[in-house]
């Protein structure tokens, strides 16, 4: 279980790392391929291969960083929840068509501290309350505003699924 925590908190380094370098640049890679990771981020952690997926991303952010970006983009845009899980061409739209980019995605925020791997039951319970998507929606609506700065963004999608009441509900209380 030590390993595991250790293992979680390289990982979760190299993956803040990889979004800090998405604050201030143009888009560094596709918005649909961002929201895939959220997938990722709720499955493989305190694996080797979380570590050397988080560790390639990263590297693989940093070149494309190095070259400009991916687009110049016209617009900065925060993804909020998942992606549409079935034929839909919306985010091609968005970022194709339209120029508006996905800088971050409300799924792939790192939302707790490191663990201690010393009390890894404790540090696990600290995740699982400090969990934006099962608190208040005031919480929730505090993190919206925490994106606009760092990343410097014009605007934000909540797409949700009608499914996903949690975050359905508290979209559209934001949003009035």
């Amino acid at each position: 279980l030590y390993k595991v925590m250790q293992r979680s908190n390289e990982a979760r380094e190299w993956f803040l790392k990889a979004m800090e370098l998405r604050k201030n640049n143009f888009p560094l890679v596709k918005g649909v391929q961002m929201l895939d990771y959220s997938i990722v981020l709720l499955n493989i952690w305190g694996t080797e291969a979380a570590v050397d997926i988080f560790k390639t991303l990263y590297e693989e952010m940093e070149a494309a960083c190095a070259k400009g970006g991916i687009s110049k983009g016209v617009h900065r845009i925060v993804w909020i929840h998942l992606r549409p899980y079935y034929d839909n061409t919306i985010i091609n739209y968005i970022e194709k068509e339209r120029g508006a980019y996905l800088v971050h995605e409300m799924s792939n925020w790192i939302y707790w501290d490191a663990f201690d791997p010393t009390d890894p039951y404790r540090s696990l319970a600290r995740k699982m309350l400090s969990n934006p998507a099962y608190s208040p929606v005031e919480v929730q609506f505090g993190l919206y505003e925490k994106y606009k700065k760092p990343f410097n963004i014009d605007g934000m999608i909540g797409f949700t699924h009608k499914g996903c009441r949690h975050l359905y509900s508290s979209i559209h209380m934001c949003a009035e």
